[in-house]
């Protein structure tokens, strides 16, 4: 009887876990997806200079998950809330492939994402970032110039769908 129920139970949490898995609203294949990839780096840069909060996601102040989830929330996209829960939606990209609105995620401690930033541009210099730090709130930051966040980055994940780009 007791494996029974214990497979009962596994089965219910594998249903559970498969209905609930992360989920992004999609933007349509079309020539917008660029003109929506601009708009949300667009309301990531004018939060440039706002203060850094911890739980932050307004223009008093945002966490670095705060900034890239109301970036996004402007335009219609729902993101979970934390840097860790933000890594397992869209699609992960190469380096050479990033494109403006990609997120870029670090860890700092532990073996835990904690830190996500949105790719504001990439160019000869390299990749770009809009993010908020500790130190300087939101800033718009070379990622190759800095040796601590080139050391920290994990991975890149596209959350805008690229395919009518």
């Amino acid at each position: 009887m007791t494996t029974l129920l214990r497979y009962i139970f596994l089965f219910a949490l594998a249903t559970t876990l498969f209905h609930c898995s992360p989920k992004v609203k999609s933007v349509g294949h079309s020539k917008e997806n660029s003109n929506v990839r601009q708009e949300v780096v667009a309301t990531a840069y004018d939060q440039v200079g706002a203060p850094y909060r911890y739980g932050g996601a307004s223009n008093k102040g945002f966490d670095c998950s705060g900034l890239v989830y109301y970036s996004f929330v402007k335009h219609n996209f729902t993101l979970p809330r934390t840097a860790h829960d933000m890594m397992n939606y869209g699609k992960k990209v190469d380096r050479q492939k990033v494109m403006p609105g990609d997120l870029a995620f670090f860890k700092n401690v532990g073996r835990k994402i904690d830190h996500v930033a949105i790719v504001y541009k990439t160019d000869k210099t390299g990749v770009w970032l809009l993010h908020s730090t500790t130190s300087k709130g939101v800033v718009l930051q070379s990622l190759d110039e800095s040796k601590y966040w080139s050391k920290r980055l994990v991975q890149f994940n596209r959350i805008i769908s690229d395919q009518a780009l």
